[in-house]
C-alpha cells in the first residue's frame, strides 16, 4: 500500500465511523421512541389536567411523517376506587360494592362502627347510641327518615354490613356494642 492510499482509508474511516455513530444515534431517538440521552429530571408542562403518577410517563415523540407535529402521549385518570374518608364517608361506595376485609385492616374500632352504621344512616335511620347519633347529625348528608326500615338496604348494602360486623368481632372491637357518647375526641 502506498502513502497515498494509507491516507485516503484514515480519511475515508475518520468520515465514515462518526457519521454512521451519529447516525445510528439520531435514528434510534425518532424511530425506535427512545432516547439515547437522559430525559431531564424535572419538567415543567402545563399537558397533564390530572396528577401523573412517578410511574407514568408522558412521552412527545416526533412523527415519521413530514409534519412536524409530535405526538402526545398521556396516561388516562386512574379509575376511582372505594376510597377511606371520601366525602365524609368511610366507604363512598358501600351501596354498590362489596367492601372486602382487606379494605378494613387499617381501619380503627371507630371507623369501623362509623363504616357500618353509614350505611344506615344514608337511608335516614335514627340511631340509639349517642356517639353515632352525634356523628351522623354532625353530616351535610344526613337526613332523618321516620319510615326508615332495614329492608330499605340493597343486597350489596346488607353483606358489607355483615362483612363490617364480623370483622369487628374477629378482632374483638371494643365498640361494637359501646355507647362512647357525644364526644369529638374519636
Amino acid at each position: 500500500m502506498d502513502k497515498n492510499s494509507v491516507k485516503l482509508f484514515f480519511l475515508v474511516a475518520a468520515v465514515i465511523v462518526p457519521s454512521a455513530i451519529i447516525g445510528g444515534l439520531i435514528s434510534s431517538c425518532f424511530f425506535s421512541g427512545k432516547s439515547p440521552i437522559n430525559p431531564p429530571t424535572k419538567v415543567i408542562s402545563p399537558i397533564p389536567s390530572f396528577p401523573v403518577e412517578p410511574s407514568e410517563k408522558i412521552i412527545i415523540a416526533p412523527t415519521k411523517e413530514a409534519s412536524s407535529t409530535p405526538i402526545i402521549s398521556i396516561p388516562d385518570p386512574p379509575t376511582p376506587r372505594i376510597t377511606v374518608s371520601s366525602g365524609n364517608f368511610i366507604f363512598s361506595q358501600s351501596d354498590k360494592e362489596i367492601i372486602k376485609e382487606s379494605q378494613l385492616t387499617s381501619l380503627t374500632p371507630w371507623q369501623l362502627k362509623v363504616a357500618r352504621n353509614e350505611i344506615y344512616a344514608r337511608h335516614g335511620r335514627s340511631f340509639v347510641h349517642q356517639d353515632l347519633a352525634c356523628y351522623f347529625k354532625n353530616q351535610s348528608w344526613y337526613k332523618f327518615d321516620p319510615k326508615f326500615i332495614d329492608t330499605n338496604l340493597n343486597s350489596i348494602e346488607n353483606q358489607n354490613v355483615q362483612i363490617i360486623l364480623n370483622y369487628e368481632t374477629k378482632i374483638s372491637s371494643p365498640l361494637i356494642k359501646k355507647d362512647s357518647g357525644c364526644s369529638t375526641n374519636r
